[in-house]
């Protein structure tokens, strides 16, 4: 077994336009289709504003390759690193 730091094997933008509908107290939501040959559980996401300031956004699993993405500014726009 070889051990080494991995770089992100993915970058996926997410567009402030794709935003749904409030939920209720300011809450949005986006579904993100996650790259071809990604899953959710072997992988490590992590979301950034476009700005590149880390964000510790709330993602929730709704298929292998699917989950949402949440959000309080419906008007920001996020790059996702998977790896």
């Amino acid at each position: 077994m070889t051990n080494w730091a991995r770089i992100a094997a993915s970058l996926q933008e997410v567009d402030a336009d794709d935003w749904g509908a409030d939920l209720g107290g300011g809450s949005y939501r986006q579904e993100i289709t996650m790259p071809a040959g990604l899953t959710f559980d072997s992988s490590r996401i992590e979301v950034r504003r476009s700005t590149g300031e880390v964000v510790y956004a709330k993602v929730v699993k709704t298929n292998d390759n699917k989950f949402y993405l949440y959000t309080n500014d419906n008007t920001a726009s996020y790059v996702i690193s998977y790896v």
